[in-house]
């Protein structure tokens, strides 16, 4: 029997914590194994239901693990890369 779709704000949060562990598999913390256990997270978080909520499921996946990154520029460019 297959397991229940979560609820919408769980996944919400599975994507959130999702793209900060797989943030962590980058160099810094360079914990490679966590780079899968992120992206296991969101096959997780996706499993809801229609496409516009995958979409936004995504965009705080992306969100959470693209602002982190985007520190080392602001120490190569300045503040430009942030607007």
């Amino acid at each position: 029997m297959p397991f229940p779709a979560p609820r919408r704000g769980t996944t919400l949060l599975l994507a959130l914590v999702g793209g900060v562990v797989t943030d962590a598999g980058f160099p810094g913390l360079d914990w490679w194994p966590m780079a899968f256990v992120g992206v296991a997270l969101l096959f997780l978080a996706l499993g809801r239901d229609s496409a516009r909520w995958n979409f936004l499921v995504g965009l705080v996946f992306g969100l959470a693990f693209f602002l982190p990154h985007i520190t080392w520029a602001k120490l190569a460019v300045g503040v430009v890369p942030w607007a």
